[in-house]
């Protein structure tokens, strides 16, 4: 950066901004154009509208009213005192930061846009608006607002990594903002702190704690990611955090301090503390412990000793504490906070620093808090702990420390509740220190809970005297509790190991036992049999059952001394026979019920169980049906039946209800066996077949929906899976009735559990119906189920919708996916209709969301190859689906029909179906994350995923567009109202057809999309649409990724394997299809040109060089779009690739694209004449059918290039892209074409607009908006000029020559060359002086002698003005020795027309030499004059023969129309301004040639015959100005002479004297005051002119004198 850019950049200031020459239109809420139309009233009606909003949101506004009222629109920032505008900026920040938690409401917004255009807030308050919403920072409104400010980010050390986001106005992520904050400096952290601060100071700390909750979040969320372990954490990072810790705790504000304890807890997990720095954070939370956030805090205490190493809080913390009044709040929380969590940690640092303040200060006034604290805390301790506390105490003990008499007294229920524990530290201080272990024993009283059984003596050292001493220790401690249970379970087994063994019949043993109530040999015979089957096999039925009933009939009665678990063990080991599990199932009534069902009753040989249970109680008929259930769940074998199926399902109907009353436990036992068995029995039916009809699954929903038991809760799901084998459309219905209300259960909870359970169940359900059968049979049954399903996807909740379709997907996997898909769709449109209000429109947008959705969800639950692969099934279906109409010899196929039915739905909904179904298809390719996983696969996984599928993927595109593209050809076929629909809708199919097919298309990574493009062109059999189609492909992948590989060698072999298959269709073509291929083929190449590395094998090149070239040698005949696309490719070679072929095929080239441009040039002459002769009928019907393929080439077809049309002008820009090219790179061999290029470039500039170099200029900088055949012109001017002048002079010249009559082609012409001088070598261009001289200055010079037309006169006039600009570049190279003789040379030309005898041509010179002059003098200003001598002695010679009122012989005879008096009027103007230029220099302008010049200039003033006379006269008084103020001498001479011709000449004679004097009055002023008696005399008389006229401009030139003398002259008029 220049020093100068520098201090601009330094003065470029918010206040420096507004004072800019154009206003800028900042907004927020308009974009530019309409920001540029608004004023200020407009503005401030809408800040005022956005401020009466915010009042109503929060009245704390109104103390801003001032920043609104009718006073602010007056306001201007800029000229504020400095105390005026400190006041002002505080009122915005603290209005901004009162803003800041609505900045998303529209009102804020609104009243932003006031202060934005009023306060300009973008400038002054930039950084602070920028940090202040920075919460906002993932809100669109926040980008927008970035894109407002007038801030220099790309210069912010602290946001420039917002310079992208604020160019583009978008908002930033919240991954950028933790990048930044994670950056070595860590400033985000720190300015986002300061600012958090700053906000504080402004409104206070209530108002930031009760409205700014935002600010307090994003410092957490900044706080705690930036502490992630997975982040870098550095000393740099924790000195910018922990004092943010530091002020969070001591501050008042609560939502900070719990941002800080939130901090603090993630830090303990993120890093290891020094202890220097964890005992600083622990000390701060103990002595700032609030009441409000007691728990919290303490919470955040024992995270800190879990996570780090605390062995002792800071005393001086410790014991403020202990004197807080509110120490009874501390140890209730701490209690609290055990039963949820481990405080091991924090009670061995707490204990240990009460007990270390304990020793330091016996009798210092804390021994009752402390006692008072650490009793609080020992009423949850666990054993560990307890082991701490006792080890403390003695390490106390052994310092020769006191216990305070308050813990004594707790020590010994301590140590009776956890004596293990105490027995192992009792072995450890035995050794360590037995003194110790010895006084803690006598001390706390110990020896009552413990028996002695021998003591050891063992020496220690004590005493003062330092002998050894004897302590007695108790070797074992055996509690008296531990003792006598240890004895009973010996004399238990010893008893047990008595026993005998089980021997003979055991049923009829355990019978007898029954019936003499021997209950204990019962339950030893119980014990024997349970889970041996050897003591029931091969033993009467009658006698099983027998015993199945007796034991049933104890367990309920319960004896003393028999265990039920017993006997329902034994019992299930029994085979039960449907009738017998009938019974037991059965509630048994009284004898006259029992008479009554006599003849349905199963008669048994042996006791029934309605003898036992007859008129049983509830309490007896629960107990039974319990066991029952249990014993048959167990039993080995137990086939269902008619009878015991709707039994099982009443149980759970009239079980269901009752489960939440007083005996729920007995009812949820019951559903539980219950749905058990049924789970059994459906799962194993044995020979009996199980009907839909057998099952009642509404009463197992309904138990779903009211369980609070998990267990009962998966049974159930599982019941409903074993189910769906037999009744899957009521199964499913039952499962979404369940995802759709979920009861007051369990499920209600609507957790991850509950989730989880359904997607498993849906998972089970849908795999089975996807599993057994054949093919058709799963295809009709998974149909039937997703209709049922698709009835219900509405009413799923949406958050449930993505978990059930994952669940689906996994169990139906991708092959049958489509089947779903297309079964969903077909479900919504069953019930689809136009909607025409718009709530039901809004209605009918939301329903289809849900459908669709959750079709999403189905497909993006599989690897992205597959959804590819399910997208493409869709799409042949989709096809397969046909059109509106069918053929009769068309017909849907079972399966098609079974999902969508033509011949049910109407054809609305029939397009409304194949609508959605491509909807669909796009919505699951724009899903970010099929693309994010498709990125993430490295090429080789790619291609060997995806090529198989890339043949069909391209194929199934192609189908696609085809098939939308002859429905929408039909539709236009079509008549009346329905064809407008058809077509309507056609339309907006192929275009989403279009979508799907270019998505498609694109999903293919480079390596399999080369492998298949090849293969698709090589093919010869290959449909012309296929091969169409890849190659679009292949230029999308040229132009977006430069090929197809990443890896150079493979990408250059595949390029040129593609060029090699293309070369060949590179040939002069005239059937379509060739045509089509040949252009496609040339625009492919072109691309392949331009990525195909230099030094790549260039022999395949060469050929497509060679087959360009030989084509385009007969472009006449040609189409047009074939010859573009072909010079676009050769131009394209020629560009990239430096070969021999194309060095050989440059001339041929350059001589083709003249004789292009040459044709198209005619052809728009053609036209024109046209446009300006208008023809008769009948010669424009005969030149119709005169136009032939021998004498005009044949246009055939226009190809788009890659899809764009590029309109008439396609062969233009072709041809002057190839010519730039070929100049670009070979100008030097190509040079010879120049003469025949130049003067068609010069020609076709000015038809668009380049006639000079401005126009030029402006294209370069963008300025204009020009086209594409603009910016080529321009690039060929580029080209020119980076070429050797010698090369390109010779033939400019001849150009020159040859456009001589045309002015804006000649301009263009001389532009260049203009440009091209200074860019030459100086000592060769000095050499071509006489060569420029005489073959262009000149003859260039002599252009008004050539055409004498009346209406090219302005053209000469520019014509010249540019030949004088060349000149001028020409002569800025040369010295002044090198320019002096071609200057003289020029005027010695020009002088020639000032003899006697010269001819008109001559004579006309002097027109061109002096407007030439002029122009040189603006170039050059004083250098020019040294070569303007000798013209200025022509000047005033030339000035004296043009005054026909004087000259004996004028310069031009006006009488014979030599001239135009327009000609001779421009001349003596011409002459006018040279001598006031050369006036203009004091040492130039001597008083020799004021001589010279004075008398003739003075004459003009009675030149009158010549035309413009009075605008001459004006130029006088212009030119006599300099000239009298550098001769000031001759002023009164001067005036005198003008006066004298006053009295002299007629009435237009003196009034064309007294303009000269108004002016020079006006322009000399006091100058005047010496002459005002010499004028005086002259001006009375003309104040009585007869001429009015006259006398008004002597009134006018009074006014001037008075006004310059500021006094009344008046008096001297006489």
């Amino acid at each position: 950066m220049t020093s100068l850019s520098r201090q601009l950049e330094a003065l470029s200031t918010a206040a420096s901004l507004q004072l800019g020459v154009e206003a800028q239109h900042p907004s927020l809420l308009f974009d530019r154009k309409e920001a540029a139309g608004l004023d200020r009233e407009t503005v401030h009606k809408i800040g005022c509208t956005g401020f009466e909003q915010l009042l109503k949101l929060d009245s704390v506004f109104s103390q801003d009213e001032k920043l609104f009222d009718e006073n602010s629109m007056e306001v201007q920032r800029l000229l504020l005192s400095p105390d005026e505008a400190s006041d002002l900026n505080m009122g915005i920040e603290r209005f901004l930061v009162r803003l800041s938690p609505y900045l998303q409401h529209f009102a804020a917004q609104q009243a932003l846009e006031w202060l934005i255009y009023k306060y300009h807030i973008h400038s002054y308050n930039a950084e602070f608006l920028i940090v202040n919403f920075l919460p906002f920072h993932e809100s669109n409104i926040y980008g927008r607002l970035l894109g407002v400010l007038n801030f220099k980010f790309a210069k912010s050390k602290e946001w420039c990594f917002m310079t992208e986001y604020a160019k583009k106005r978008l908002h930033i992520p919240f991954s950028t903002l933790l990048k930044n904050a994670l950056s070595g400096t860590h400033v985000l952290l720190s300015q986002v702190i300061s600012h958090l601060e700053r906000c504080v100071e402004l409104v206070g700390d209530s108002y930031v704690e009760g409205k700014c909750p935002i600010l307090f979040a994003f410092l957490a969320k900044l706080l705690l990611e930036t502490l992630n372990p997975k982040n870098p954490i550095d000393d740099s990072l924790l000195s910018k955090i922990i004092p943010v810790i530091a002020n969070g705790i001591r501050s008042k504000i609560r939502s900070l301090r719990y941002a800080s304890l939130m901090v603090i807890c993630q830090l303990s997990l993120s890093a290891k503390l020094t202890e220097k720095t964890l005992s600083s954070i622990l000390k701060l939370l103990i002595m700032k412990l609030r009441t409000e956030t007691m728990t919290e805090s303490i919470s955040t205490i024992i995270v800190l000793t879990q996570q780090q190493k605390v062995e002792s809080f800071s005393v001086k913390a410790t014991i403020k504490m202990l004197r807080r009044d509110d120490l009874s709040s501390i140890i209730s929380t701490i209690s609290l906070l055990g039963k949820k969590s481990d405080l091991t940690n924090f009670y061995s640092a707490l204990w240990s620093t009460l007990l270390e303040i304990n020793k330091d200060s016996e009798g210092s006034g804390h021994e009752k808090e402390l006692t008072t604290l650490l009793v609080g805390t020992l009423n949850e301790v666990s054993g560990e702990q307890a082991s701490i506390l006792i080890s403390l105490l003695l390490n106390h003990l052994s310092e020769g420390a006191k216990i305070p008499q308050g813990i004594v007294e707790e020590v010994h229920p301590l140590v009776a509740r956890f004596s293990d524990q105490f027995e192992t530290i009792r072995e450890e201080w035995k050794v360590k220190d037995a003194k110790a272990l010895s006084t803690l024993i006598s001390l706390c009283n110990l020896d009552a809970l413990l028996m002695v059984e021998g003591t050891s003596k063992k020496k220690e050292e004590g005493g003062e005297s330092g002998e050894k001493m004897e302590v007695e220790v108790p070797e074992r401690i055996i509690y008296p509790n531990t003792l006598k249970l240890a004895r009973k379970a010996e004399s238990k087994m010893a008893e047990e190991g008595r026993k005998e063994k089980l021997d003979g019949d055991a049923v009829k043993k355990c019978l007898k036992w029954i019936e003499k109530k021997k209950w204990e040999k019962l339950s030893w015979a119980l014990d024997e049999m349970s889970g041996e089957r050897k003591y029931v096999e091969g033993k009467l039925e009658e006698d099983l059952e027998d015993l199945l009933v007796e034991l049933m009939r104890v367990a309920v009665e319960r004896p003393k001394g028999l265990a039920v678990d017993r006997c329902r063990d034994v019992m299930s080991m029994i085979t039960i026979r449907p009738d017998v599990a009938l019974e037991v199932l059965t509630r048994q009534e009284g004898e006259g019920s029992a008479a009554k069902k006599k003849r349905n009753a199963v008669v048994s040989s042996g006791p029934s169980i309605s003898k036992y249970f007859a008129n049983e109680t509830d309490e007896i008929w629960n107990r039974r049906l319990i066991l029952g259930l249990q014993v048959l769940c167990l039993t080995p074998k137990l086939d269902p039946s008619p009878k015991l199926l709707p039994i099982l399902f009443s149980f759970i109907a009239s079980s269901t209800s009752d489960e939440s009353t007083e005996n729920g436990d007995i009812i949820h036992s019951i559903l539980q066996s219950t749905v058990a068995l049924l789970l059994r029995l459906l799962n194993n039916p044995g020979s009996y077949r199980i009907l839909p009809s057998d099952l009642r699954m509404e009463v197992v929903v309904s138990t779903m929906r009211t369980t609070l038991s998990h267990h009962l809760l998966r049974d159930s799901l599982r019941l409903l899976t074993a189910a769906v084998k037999i009744a899957p459309s009521s199964v499913v219905s039952h499962v979404l009735s369940i995802f759709t209300f979920m009861g007051s259960g369990l499920l209600k909870k609507d957790n991850e559990l509950t989730l989880t359970i359904m997607e498993d169940t849906l998972n089970a359900l849908f795999h089975a119906v996807v599993t057994e059968g054949r093919k058709e049979e799963i295809n009709s049954r998974l149909v039937s189920v997703c209709k049922i399903l698709a009835v219900s996807i509405n009413d799923i909740p949406a958050h449930r919708r993505a978990r059930a379709s994952q669940s689906i997907s996994r169990a139906v996997g991708p092959s049958l996916i489509p089947i779903v898909l297309e079964t969903f769709v077909e479900g919504f449109c069953a019930k689809w209709q136009k909607a025409t209000g718009d709530a039901a429109k809004s209605f009918s947008r939301g329903e289809q969301e849900a459908y669709e959705e959750m079709a999403c969800e189905l497909v993006s639950s599989f690897p992205p190859v597959d959804q590819l692969a399910i997208l493409l099934d869709l799409i042949v279906y989709i096809i397969r689906l046909g059109g509106d109409t069918l053929k009769k010899s068309d017909t849907q196929s079972p399966l098609d029909r079974s999902i969508f039915d033509r011949s049910i739905h109407s054809l609305p909904r029939l397009r409304h179906y194949r609508f959605l179904i491509l909807g669909v298809i796009v919505r699951v390719l724009c899903r970010k994350n099929m693309i994010d996983e498709l990125a993430s696969m490295d090429d080789s996984s790619l291609s060997r995923l995806l090529l198989p599928l890339s043949h069909r993927l391209l194929s199934s595109s192609v189908d696609l567009d085809d098939f939308s593209s002859n429905e929408s050809a039909k539709a236009e076929q079509m008549e009346g109202e329905a064809a407008q629909h058809a077509i309507r809708y056609w339309m907006a199919l192929a275009s989403r057809s279009e979508l799907v097919a270019d998505k498609l298309r694109h999903m293919l990574p480079g390596s399999v999309a080369g492998q298949l493009i090849i293969s698709i062109l090589r093919d010869p059999k290959t449909d012309a649409k296929l091969r169409e189609k890849a190659l679009q492909l292949a230029n999308v992948k040229l132009m977006s990724d430069g090929g197809f590989s990443k890896d150079g060698e493979e990408n250059d072999r595949c390029l040129n394997e593609l060029a090699a298959t293309m070369n060949a269709w590179i040939a002069p073509a005239r059937v379509p299809e060739k045509i089509v291929l040949c252009q496609n083929a040339a625009f492919s190449l072109k691309l392949i040109a331009k990525n195909l590395r230099p030094t790549s094998d260039s022999t395949v090149l060469a050929t497509t060089m060679e087959a360009c070239t030989n084509t385009l040698k007969e472009w006449s005949t040609l189409d047009e779009s074939l010859v573009g696309n072909t010079l676009l490719l050769a131009g394209e070679l020629i560009r990239c690739h430096n070969m021999r072929s194309t060095l050989m095929s440059a001339p041929p080239l350059m001589e083709i694209s003249c004789a292009i441009l040459a044709e198209i040039l005619a052809t728009r002459k053609a036209e024109d004449r046209e446009k300006c002769t208008p023809a008769s009928p009948a010669s424009s019907l005969s030149s119709q059918t005169a136009a032939t393929p021998s004498n005009r080439r044949a246009r055939i077809r226009q190809q788009s290039l890659c899809g764009k049309r590029l309109g008439g002008d396609t062969m233009l820009i072709c041809a002057l892209t190839c010519t730039q090219r070929l100049l670009d790179d070979l100008g030097r061999f190509v040079s010879s074409s120049l003469s025949t290029l130049l003067p068609l470039l010069a020609r076709l500039a000015p038809r668009f607009g380049l006639v000079g170099g401005k126009e030029l200029e402006a294209v370069e900088k963008g300025k204009d908006g020009k086209g594409s055949i603009e910016f080529r012109l321009q690039l060929i001017r580029k080209s020119l000029l980076s070429l050797d002048l010698r090369l390109v002079l010779s033939h400019a010249m001849n150009a020159a020559k040859e456009l001589r009559g045309e002015q804006k082609c000649l301009s263009w012409i001389l532009s260049l060359l203009s440009s091209s001088f200074p860019l030459a070598d100086r000592l060769w261009l000095s050499k071509q002086s006489e060569t420029l001289l005489e073959s262009l200055f000149r003859p260039l010079l002599e252009i008004r002698s050539t055409d004498r037309r009346i209406e090219m006169l302005e053209s000469m006039v520019s014509c010249e003005s540019e030949v004088t600009e060349c000149l001028n570049a020409f002569a800025g190279m040369l010295s002044e020795t090198e320019l002096r003789p071609l200057m003289a040379s020029l005027v010695e030309w020009a002088g020639e027309g000032l003899e006697n005898e010269a001819s008109l041509p001559a004579r006309l010179r002097l027109v061109s030499i002096f407007h030439m002059a002029n122009g040189f003098y603006s170039c050059f200003n004083t250098l020019s004059l040294v070569y303007f001598g000798r013209l200025f002695e022509m000047a005033a010679k030339t000035l004296q023969v043009l005054n026909y009122t004087k000259a004996v012989s004028p310069l031009y005879s006006l009488k014979k129309n030599e001239v135009d008096p327009r000609e001779v009027h421009f001349l003596i103007l011409q002459i006018l301004l040279f001598i006031q230029n050369c006036a203009k220099q004091t040492r130039f302008f001597s008083s020799d040639r004021w001589k010279l010049a004075v008398t003739p200039l003075i004459d003009e003033l009675e030149n009158s015959k010549v035309e413009g006379h009075e605008t001459r006269c004006l130029s006088l008084a212009d030119t006599l100005y300099p000239a009298l103020e550098c001769h000031s001498d001759t002023l009164g001479d001067t005036l005198q002479a003008i006066m004298v011709k006053v009295r002299e000449g007629k009435a237009k004679l003196r009034y064309r004297c007294l303009l000269v004097l108004e002016r020079l009055g006006g322009r000399i002023g006091e100058g005047l005051a010496p002459h005002l008696p010499l004028l005086m005399p002259y001006l009375s008389e003309l104040m009585e002119d007869e001429n009015r006229a006259v006398e008004e401009q002597t009134e006018r030139v009074v006014r001037v004198l008075q006004k310059k003398f500021g006094e009344d002259i008046s008096e001297g008029f006489m």
